[in-house]
């Protein structure tokens, strides 16, 4: 059971903590999760997905190209691009940090939004995988 006093404190925090209020101040936050472009799909970078068809190409050439096997490759290869390119940035943040004196907070923020993108990206391919081999 919540004590009233308890409660009191959380009603009062939620007032204080409701987000932008302003126009200026949600258009901001609204492009928190592209900062660092791993939020955005592999397949509107031309580049990357240009890698990606080609992943697709050599998966369905090996399992077939019904609609699973290529549902399931298109999975497959858009997670392994996105792991490529997580590692890539994680490489660049980590030879900045040893570069400098010490590590920075914000690097270290870095890196640990690098990793909760790169567990998604390994649990994505996992079940795409185990699609492929049904």
């Amino acid at each position: 059971m919540v004590s009233d006093r308890r409660l009191a404190a959380n009603a009062q925090n939620a007032k204080r903590s409701t987000g932008p209020r302003t126009r200026a101040g949600k258009a901001r936050s609204s492009k928190n999760a592209l900062s660092h472009g791993l939020a955005t799909s592999v397949w509107k970078h031309p580049h990357l997905q240009e890698q990606a068809i080609a992943l697709v190409n050599a998966i369905v050439e090996h399992h077939g190209s019904d609609g699973l096997a290529l549902q399931s490759a298109r999975i497959v290869a858009e997670a392994e691009v996105e792991l490529e390119r997580i590692r890539a940035m994680r490489a660049q943040v980590l030879s900045t940090a040893l570069a400098a004196e010490g590590a920075r907070f914000h690097q270290l923020q870095q890196l640990q939004t690098f990793h909760r993108y790169e567990r998604r990206a390994l649990s994505k391919r996992r079940f795409a995988i185990r699609a492929l081999a049904r």
